[in-house]
């Protein structure tokens, strides 16, 4: 009987290393090297593709919402467009058919704007009224051009002339023998006048330079504005020659005034500076009130300074004054309700007087 071992079952085994296991094993190797965590590249390519064209459908979809809230916001622009359009022909029309102001209300601005031109002058309503038949009267001579001083020259002179007339002969007489007993009859008159007591109409009047009439400073400032330093060399002081020739006077008072608006300021250097500006040894411009009442003398400073430097006033006495805020046109007290911007009180003043000396 013959055995397994004797078969002649021995063959070569995969064990052998024979030509069957390499090939497996070499294929094995090959199909490892094409596969990326269990993918293989064709996968992977499907996979990036999708991923962009997730990542375009994204930028596509926020574009869109972009371009759409675009639109929106055009259509809003429009319609706000066509909005303005129709308030802007809304309020043409209002304004090429605006109702006439009536008549009345017309004559109350008048009246209020005569007002304030009677209040820049220092004079009262009632005192205008009872002043306007003698303003008619002399119309034609101011608006010839002939000054308030020449008129009051003139008719004196025309009264001296009818006293004198009514004393003497003047047939024969010449002109120049004519006006110096005129001369003679008003001093004469004027003597009377002083020793009676009844010198109520030869008292000076008083220059009352405004900023509403343009007479301005800087604001908070005693910093005088050019125009204003303009006018003050020129017609101010010419008025004020003739002041003090007509009545013999030799002391000018600046008086500055202001509004009740409070400065918000509490430091001011008018203790230090004051009177160096008064000496010439300083600017007014350097002056810095705290206060109103500090402010007004501010103002009548620089207005002195220019005064004095002026050679036709040279001998006069000119002095600063400040009234503050407590003095209104018109010459009464302030009563501390009228707080705003009013150009009519702030101001200077300037009165003319005979000095102590003078007056002995």
């Amino acid at each position: 009987m013959m055995r397994r071992s004797d078969a002649g079952f021995s063959h070569s085994g995969p064990s052998d290393g024979g030509p069957s296991d390499g090939g497996v094993r070499g294929n094995a190797a090959s199909y490892r090297r094409g596969i990326v965590l269990g993918l293989t590249m064709a996968e992977i390519m499907l996979l990036l593709v999708f991923c962009l064209i997730i990542v375009a459908s994204a930028v596509f979809a926020r574009d869109a919402r972009t371009i759409a809230r675009m639109r929106d916001d055009l259509a809003e622009a429009r319609v706000e467009r066509e909005r303005l359009l129709a308030e802007a022909q809304v309020m043409t029309q209002m304004l090429n058919t605006r109702p006439e102001i009536p008549a009345d209300w017309q004559e109350v601005t008048r009246a209020a704007a005569a007002g304030r031109q009677f209040a820049q002058t220092g004079l009262t309503v009632s005192e205008a009224a009872r002043a306007a038949p003698y303003w008619q009267a002399l119309a034609p001579a101011a608006e010839a051009g002939t000054s308030p001083a020449a008129m009051v020259g003139q008719l004196a002179e025309a009264a001296a002339l009818d006293a004198a007339r009514a004393a003497h002969d003047l047939t024969g007489m010449t002109p120049d023998e004519m006006a110096s007993l005129a001369a003679e009859a008003r001093a004469a008159r004027t003597a009377a006048a002083e020793r009676s007591g009844d010198g109520e109409h030869r008292w000076p009047p008083i220059i009352n330079l405004s900023e509403a009439g343009g007479y301005s400073f800087a604001i908070g400032s005693a910093r005088i504005a050019p125009d204003f330093q303009a006018m003050l060399q020129g017609d101010v002081v010419k008025q004020l020659l003739d002041l003090t020739s007509r009545y013999r006077v030799d002391v000018i008072e600046v008086i500055g005034h202001t509004d009740e608006q409070t400065m918000g300021r509490g430091v001011s250097n008018l203790d230090r500076m004051l009177l160096p500006v008064l000496q010439a040894r300083a600017q007014p411009g350097q002056l810095q009130p705290g206060d109103n009442a500090g402010l007004g003398m501010a103002r009548a400073a620089s207005v002195v300074d220019i005064l004095k430097a002026d050679p036709r006033l040279k001998g006069l006495t000119i002095l600063p004054l400040s009234a503050g805020q407590a003095i209104m046109p018109g010459d009464h007290l302030a009563d501390g309700t009228s707080t705003g911007d009013v150009k009519e009180r702030r101001r200077i003043e300037i009165r003319v007087r005979r000095s102590t000396a003078m007056e002995g």
